[in-house]
């Protein structure tokens, strides 16, 4: 947990510079950049604590682009479908899987570099969807990582974040973290294993994708 920790801090700093040192595109110097577009194109960096990410995000841009016009499906009845629709949903999770096993893989498998995928699948996820987009996204990442024990449950909880939001249910700038958990007050009292009928919601340490379903998917998933 403590190389854990230590990695999150230095991919924060990364984060958080990155914007400020990226060079201004040209078509002279067409620099790739990957794991995002629009605002997230130019935070996730090349390189952390020393683990390639360039390859893997390419691969994995290719991945959630197959409908795109120069994609490998573009006209197929696949890509005719709703990009919310349950089979474009589960196509774009599999893409996420594969980013951070690419990046375990084209880094060694090194212990340090497949924590390094874990954090960065997180990050690439939920940074470019919906609700998530702007600077405030990157500060509800960077509170999420710092107070959650795990990857695993950062995604958890960011996922319940962005699936609130999406409904209009809360106001993240109210949101209040801890090591411990997590207070999300909601914009009206809600009936809810989860929240008792109160308009407060809280999801508590080590909350896992299976948990959080199981919990409440009513409030989650409606």
């Amino acid at each position: 947990m403590k190389t854990l920790s230590s990695l999150l801090l230095i991919g924060f700093a990364v984060v958080l510079l990155a914007p400020r040192m990226a060079p201004a595109a040209s078509a002279a110097e067409d620099k790739a950049t990957y794991c995002g577009s629009g605002f997230t194109q130019y935070l996730v960096p090349d390189d952390v604590a020393g683990c390639s990410l360039s390859e893997a995000c390419r691969l994995h841009d290719i991945c959630y682009g197959r409908c795109d016009k120069d994609g490998d499906l573009y006209g197929s009845a696949y890509c005719a479908q709703s990009e919310k629709s349950e089979a474009r949903n589960m196509s774009k999770q599999q893409c996420d899987a594969r980013l951070q096993a690419d990046i375990a893989v084209q880094n060694g498998n090194s212990r340090l570099c497949r924590a390094v995928g874990g954090v960065y699948r997180v990050f690439v996820k939920h940074l470019g969807q919906g609700p998530f987009n702007g600077r405030e996204a990157l500060d509800i990442y960077l509170k999420v990582m710092q107070s959650a024990p795990s990857a695993a449950d950062a995604d958890a909880r960011l996922e319940a974040i962005h699936q609130l939001q999406k409904q209009g249910l809360t106001d993240a700038k109210e949101i209040r973290y801890d090591a411990e958990r997590i207070v999300i007050p909601l914009n009206r009292p809600v009936e809810s294993p989860l929240t008792n009928g109160s308009d407060t919601l809280v999801l508590p340490r080590n909350l896992d994708r299976e948990r959080l379903r199981q919990l409440d998917q009513r409030l989650i998933r409606q």
